[in-house]
């Protein structure tokens, strides 16, 4: 997951302090070993020009017996890296509700 990241990227998770580039190949993993063994992207609209791309979509998050553990939103920044198209930014949050305070 990380190799698509930019050198600069950041990731902004829900619930959570923002992740920077040296920290992303971390967090990923961190986040495979609460269980998460498949997701889907469903991109649904991609607009920018040749300096940035802006995707947004929804996301479906399942654990090793295809149960899912989440669903939501994101929005990801692309920028050309070297002839490529890496991630520069990155935000999801959920659409599950929070548990109600105690």
């Amino acid at each position: 997951m990380a190799a698509f990241y930019a050198d600069d990227a950041m990731v902004m998770p829900p619930n959570s302090e923002s992740v920077k580039s040296n920290g992303i190949a971390s967090f990923w993993g961190s986040f495979m070993r609460m269980g998460v063994k498949d997701f889907n992207l469903f991109a649904d609209d991609l607009a920018g020009n040749k300096d940035q791309l802006v995707e947004t979509g929804r996301y479906e998050i399942y654990d090793a017996q295809n149960k899912m553990l989440d669903k939501g939103k994101y929005v990801v920044v692309w920028k050309p890296v070297n002839g490529e198209w890496k991630l520069f930014r990155d935000i999801f949050n959920s659409d599950v509700p929070a548990a109600p305070a105690k």
